[in-house]
């Protein structure tokens, strides 16, 4: 045990290093990224904290001699003297086990999910998660038990001596196989996870606006930094405009907590349509003050309670709750933590006044021309643009792609790690089956068959872990969505990019096979024979 487990040291130790550099080199072309895709990073040199140091080698090593504990304690707990025969094989626990404990523990998950699918708030959300984390232990117990009937029937298209050949060599080892695929199946599962959160999160928003903004345009700033009110002034003095709404933000703290305060002009109700659940939303009196749903349900705050607001300038006001409205609302009332109060009070304890945006309803019959009369008037502020409803919609959804895509770059490196224990694992099945591939050569299998077959094994095992995270992260997404209330209250799974992902789950793996292939197919014919 001790000389495994020192060569298992000597390798997180190098491997960590390695690490820790390309960590480095990944963070660097980051901040290149963000700044292409116009996210400005702070000025200033990348900071190397001696912490991260530490702990990228105190995770490593940790890590890595915990997965080389059990199988130091297997090896070593065979006989000397069985281990000099040919052919020893480490004892191996029936699958059974396997199945009744990763079905035991999947079951636990399953029931945390379900006790908060329809929750809301930060406990429900947080027992989804837990649950989902548990379900994805219990799936990797078990998922040697589920690899020779899915793999039976993923191969079951392969008619060919090739791909009959495959199909048995990933049934022949279920363990390695779905030790294999397991860390593909993760990697998917949270993409596929994101994928379903982000297009029902998409298409909630588009329900939103269309049902409840009534204005025709929306003023926004094209950085975070807002912009000054006079931009609201000149908009409602503009021909046709009939009504503006201005809506800003900033620190608070509210009952004792601190949060991101958003303050409304009172009669925003004409253009802003908050559904209610108790209460009066419609409005705001100079004393009110309206909650979502879910920062009620976790402050435990009804109509009528009274809440403390203490603001950055030192004063404080006493305000009533005077409504709770949906979290529907949170699509149309960005960076808030669920607090809404009048704006006038809000100014009146605020010094710096900025606009986060400012909602305009043309008069009837004027919606097209006012768009002219608001470039006109605001000449003066080129960092305000105005957008009609659908460009408002699109601009919103794109905010997801972008936080989408940047999730999906992060995730691609768990991929990569998975497509190479793909290939080390074939690579060492290979080494492994030196003198059957041999021996199938001399009966007359020919070299481009030999790489068929291993290009088909490893195509199958990653379909199988791609197929596995797929199903899960369709799971997942649809217990998150509907853990989270009214905020995303639109369920969409994109199938074809889900399609998408088995596919090309099953195509990398294909290519991760290409040098494993090659090396089977190249051995000499009677060497490999004679290989003990």
């Amino acid at each position: 045990m001790n000389s495994v487990l020192g060569e298992a040291s000597i390798v997180a130790v190098i491997a960590s290093t390695l690490g820790l550099v390309g960590g480095l080199v990944v963070a660097i072309g980051l901040r290149n990224l963000l700044d292409a895709i116009g996210v400005s990073m702070p000025p200033g040199s990348l900071v190397i904290r001696s912490s991260t140091v530490i702990w990228s080698y105190v995770v490593g090593i940790v890590v890595t001699l915990v997965a080389a504990l059990v199988p130091a304690y297997r090896a070593a707990r065979i006989p000397p003297v069985a281990a000099m025969r040919d052919g020893v094989a480490l004892p191996e626990r029936t699958l059974r086990v396997r199945a009744i404990v990763g079905a035991a523990v999947t079951v636990v998950g399953a029931l945390a999910i379900a006790s908060s699918i329809r929750g809301n708030g930060g406990k429900a959300a947080a027992t989804v998660g837990f649950g989902i984390l548990i379900v994805i232990i219990g799936i990797w117990i078990s998922s040697a038990f589920l690899a020779r009937p899915v793999v039976r029937v993923l191969g079951a298209p392969l008619r060919t001596i090739s791909g009959r050949l495959a199909r048995s060599n990933a049934m022949r080892n279920p363990r390695r196989t779905a030790v294999t695929a397991t860390t593909l199946m993760i990697g998917l599962a949270i993409v596929s996870l994101l994928s379903v959160l982000a297009s029902s999160t998409k298409a909630s928003i588009a329900s939103v606006v269309d049902r409840n903004l009534g204005a025709d345009y929306v003023l926004t700033s094209s950085s975070f930094t807002g912009f000054s009110p006079d931009v609201a002034k000149r908009a409602a003095a503009a021909p046709g405009v009939s009504t503006v709404v201005e809506q800003r933000f900033g620190p608070a703290r509210v009952g004792g907590h601190t949060v991101q305060l958003l303050a409304l002009t009172p009669n925003f109700g004409a253009l802003l349509k908050l559904d209610a659940k108790a209460g009066t939303v419609s409005s705001l009196d100079a004393d009110g003050l309206l909650v979502a749903q879910a920062t009620a349900t976790s402050r435990s705050l009804h109509v009528g309670d009274m809440q403390k607001v203490e603001f950055p300038n030192g004063s404080s006001q006493d305000l009533r709750v005077q409504g709770i409205y949906s979290d529907s609302a949170s699509n149309l009332l960005q960076f808030g933590n669920g607090y809404l109060i009048a704006l006038p009070t809000y100014a009146a304890h605020t010094i710096e006044q900025l606009d986060l945006s400012v909602f305009v309803l043309a008069k009837a019959g004027q919606r097209d021309p006012v768009a002219d009369s608001l470039k006109t008037a605001l000449q003066g502020y080129p960092q305000v643009k105005i957008q009609g409803q659908a460009a408002f919609k699109d601009a919103e959804q794109k905010q997801i792609n972008t936080f989408l895509g940047l999730m999906y770059g992060l995730l691609t490196l768990s991929l990569l790690v998975a497509v190479l224990g793909i290939a080390n694992t074939l690579a060492l099945s290979v080494y492994e089956r030196v003198r059957e591939i041999g021996l199938l050569r001399a009966v007359g299998m020919a070299r481009r068959q030999v790489r068929r077959m291993i290009r088909f094994e490893s195509g199958i095992i990653a379909a199988f872990g791609a197929l596995l995270g797929v199903v899960l992260g369709s799971v997942f997404g649809w217990a998150i969505v509907s853990s989270s209330g009214d905020q995303v209250n639109k369920l969409v799974f994109p199938v074809s990019l889900l399609v998408l992902f088995v596919v090309g789950a099953a195509v990398i793996g294909i290519l991760a096979a290409v040098f494993p292939a090659w090396r089977a197919a190249r051995r000499p014919v009677l060497a490999a024979i004679a290989t003990e």
